[in-house]
């Protein structure tokens, strides 16, 4: 229903097919086929099928990640409500995310690290790699005794 609603709103005038729908059109869409493949029946799949489905639904949560990553870096780049107070971005996430303070803190690692490793983000984005893998090498990538080697060795490994 929320989707239907959604849909009848204005479209966003862009030459960018994905930028064509209001973003909460999009994720109206989005909430309807995680309902619908919540109320689906998996005894149907067989073992093989079911293997396929698990890895799909990993590659669709680390996509999603990645996407509130995306979220957090858009944050930074609006300034996160300085003037409302927010003098940090892990307190704008904390308020207006409603996290906990280390998830706060997770995101804003890895958002660094995407700037840092553009290859490992575009593998996140794209479900390459999953959501605990990518927090894992945010904690390396931010870890200042390792940073410089660490940086040098992406970069030589992305040519």
């Amino acid at each position: 229903m929320f989707s239907s609603m959604a849909v009848q709103e204005h479209l966003i005038e862009s030459q960018d097919r994905a930028a064509m729908i209001d973003p909460f059109v999009q994720v109206a869409f989005l909430n309807d086929a995680i309902d619908d493949l919540t109320a689906a029946n998996l005894d149907l799949l067989d073992a093989e099928w079911f293997a396929r489905y698990a890895r799909s639904v990993d590659e669709l949560t680390a996509r999603l990640n990645a996407i509130s990553i995306e979220a957090t870096a858009e944050a930074r780049h609006r300034g996160h409500d300085r003037h409302c107070g927010f003098f940090s971005m892990k307190a704008w996430i904390k308020h207006h995310v409603q996290l906990t303070g280390s998830e706060a803190h997770g995101r804003i690692q890895t958002m660094r690290m995407f700037d840092l490793l553009p290859t490992w983000a575009a593998a996140a984005r794209s479900g390459e790699v999953g959501v605990a893998q990518t927090r894992l090498m945010a904690r390396v990538a931010a870890n200042p005794r390792i940073h410089a080697g660490t940086t040098r060795v992406c970069r030589i490994a992305a040519r």
